[in-house]
């Protein structure tokens, strides 16, 4: 694929696993014209909010509505500045996994939210799988990481997914408590967060803040389904679970942070195991 923008062929960045390419342009222009294999298309760019030095969290979202506000209200108190949310209302790529939702409105839902400059709004109409491959929630991803470049911290997590603390109620503290343990900002592309999965065998109310009272769980799972805060000036790349291409993640120990994954949440289908432990640690963390 051959790309410019007026006329410049920018920066092209492969993904390692294939699932992407970012082509980078720099243009102050309210209109560009975008080449693609020798087809000319006018573009009128987005302006997107100003997030320097600023913590930032993403999402990518589908049908969501009755648990956003609850994720976003949860991790502002926790110190996140702003939000960049990718609706994805409305595509089906027949082979994820889907709310129990069938409709959204997050522009409505979120008017206040959008008004006071807590939340960008971007809409995503990308499937998020295509031919097997998570395509639209890696662009996504990158997107953020591009976009936003000039934020401190990006967080990369899903509406199901709490970031949970140990030791302090504030992100950005607990990062400078971790520069104690190993974590270097120069050294490393972020920090990352191991995943532990709460279920719902007894099917209790999830309601509201309900789900964050459901205390069942498993152990932290080994591998795979971490989660990242990344310093954009030493990332390049991101892919779920990752970073593609850029320094390395520092793993942040669990007696610091957990990243609790509320599996079953707004799907009715799944995450009903029964296990013998309990974990209450989120309880000092939860909204009066």
């Amino acid at each position: 694929m051959r790309v410019s923008l007026n006329g410049d062929s920018g920066e092209l960045i492969h993904c390692p696993h294939n699932l992407a390419k970012i082509y980078l342009f720099e243009s102050d222009d309210d209109t560009i014209n975008i080449t693609v294999n020798g087809t000319n298309y006018p573009v009128n760019p987005n302006r997107y909010p100003e997030t320097r030095d600023q913590i930032v969290f993403c999402a990518f979202v589908k049908n969501e509505d009755s648990y956003i506000k609850q994720w976003i209200d949860y991790h502002h108190k926790l110190g996140v500045d702003k939000f960049i949310i990718y609706d994805n209302a409305g595509v089906n790529d027949k082979s994820s996994y889907c709310s129990s939702e069938d409709s959204s409105n997050l522009e409505s839902l979120l008017s206040e939210y959008i008004n006071n400059k807590l939340v960008c709004l971007i809409k995503w109409p990308y499937p998020k799988r295509v031919n097997g491959c998570v395509v639209g929630q890696v662009t996504q991803q990158n997107h953020t990481l591009y976009n936003f470049y000039e934020s401190k911290y990006i967080g990369f997590l899903d509406i199901d997914e709490y970031l949970n603390p140990q030791k302090h109620s504030n992100i950005l503290d607990m990062i400078n408590d971790l520069k104690q343990k190993g974590y270097n900002e120069d050294r490393h592309g972020g920090i990352k967060i191991k995943n532990k999965f709460f279920y719902n065998p007894d099917k209790l109310n999830t309601q509201d803040t309900n789900f964050l009272k459901i205390y069942n769980c498993d152990h932290l799972t080994q591998g795979g389904r971490e989660k990242n805060i990344l310093n954009p000036r030493q990332s390049r790349t991101i892919a779920i679970h990752e970073t593609t291409s850029g320094k390395k993640c520092f793993t942040v120990s669990h007696r610091d942070c957990i990243l609790n994954h509320y599996y079953y949440l707004n799907k009715d289908y799944r995450g009903f195991d029964r296990t013998n432990l309990i974990d209450k640690s989120i309880s000092k963390h939860i909204i009066k």
